[in-house]
């Protein structure tokens, strides 16, 4: 996690109208290219995304459902969007309570990689569903993607994902 937050820092910083040298040091600053060339190891996909009103949206499928999930890192897991039962639980948060459900999911798919019988929340998303127009299948948490570096290159909508493995 600390990675992915250095790695887009690093990538934000030295992308766009950033100065290019330290000034009192007189030293060029590495680019874009000799980074993302450092961090990208073979073998690696790179996988188109989206970006629309601030979210973060990559194609996936869940079970035989096709939409996007919405890249969130400060999301714990996967969380699913469907509407909740008036009885469900409710999970407090900073703007009071939501009514959320538990459930397990048969497959997801994304960028070619598939995982089997996921735990995950479900959660009403239908008011992002509204904003963005698009079909959200729901927020891809941190755990899903935790045994992969994720690499993503705002300017030109693609993502670069490195399996870590038994690093």
């Amino acid at each position: 996690m600390k990675k992915i937050l250095v790695i887009c820092f690093v990538l934000f910083v030295l992308n766009g109208n950033t100065q290019n040298e330290v000034a009192f040091l007189r030293k060029k600053l590495p680019s874009y290219t000799s980074i993302q060339q450092e961090l990208i190891q073979a073998p690696y996909k790179q996988i188109p995304l989206i970006q629309k009103e601030g979210f973060i949206l990559i194609k996936a499928k869940i079970d035989t459902k096709e939409g996007f999930l919405i890249f969130d890192s400060g999301a714990p897991s996967l969380v699913i969007n469907k509407k909740i039962e008036k009885d469900a639980d409710t999970a407090n948060g900073l703007n009071g309570g939501l009514k959320v459900g538990y459930s397990t999911i048969k497959q997801l798919e994304w960028a070619g990689i598939q995982k089997e019988n996921l735990e995950c929340i479900l959660l009403d998303l239908s008011h992002l569903e509204q904003k963005l127009g698009l079909t959200i299948l729901g927020l891809m948490g941190f755990e899903i993607d935790s045994e992969y570096e994720i690499l993503i290159d705002y300017p030109q909508e693609l993502i670069t994902i490195n399996y870590k493995g038994d690093q």
